[in-house]
């Protein structure tokens, strides 16, 4: 029995806020997902403490209000609900990685955002689809 599923998220880098922040490149201190579910936002927005989960109505927030000052992927690809994929520390990384069904041993957004642009992933033009200026869009190969 197949045990995946397709996901699309939109993977949001930005400033970091806590005391790793001066050991990692600029403006890849964080990262967090964002996805639409009906007149929802679904924003997952995890911490070495705590994973925070808003449902924000799309009525009072636009995409824009949620990333403004993110770099942004939209991510589409397949998890395998079956396998664990959690390696390391608890961090925004790791939690990212475990939505997006990643085992690769990745420890910092810039690792991250590089990791999805990179050879495993091909980049797509189609990211407008969310209707924002400041994210690429990739898809899973394979």
């Amino acid at each position: 029995m197949d045990q995946r599923e397709n996901v699309t998220w939109l993977v949001c880098f930005t400033e970091g806020h806590h005391w790793a922040t001066p050991f990692l490149k600029q403006g890849f201190g964080h990262v967090f997902l964002v996805r639409e579910w009906g007149p929802l936002w679904v924003l997952v927005d995890p911490s070495v403490s705590h994973t925070q989960l808003q449902l924000v109505p799309q009525a009072n927030f636009t995409l824009q209000d949620i990333t403004r000052d993110a770099r942004v992927l939209r991510y589409e690809g397949s998890v395998d609900c079956a396998t664990p994929r959690v390696i390391g520390p608890f961090t925004c990384v790791e939690i990212v990685k475990s939505f997006l069904g990643i085992g690769a041993l990745i420890f910092t957004p810039y690792q991250l955002w590089r990791h999805l642009n990179g050879r495993t992933f091909q980049r797509t033009e189609d990211a407008e689809a969310y209707g924002g200026g400041n994210e690429s869009s990739t898809r899973a190969a394979g």
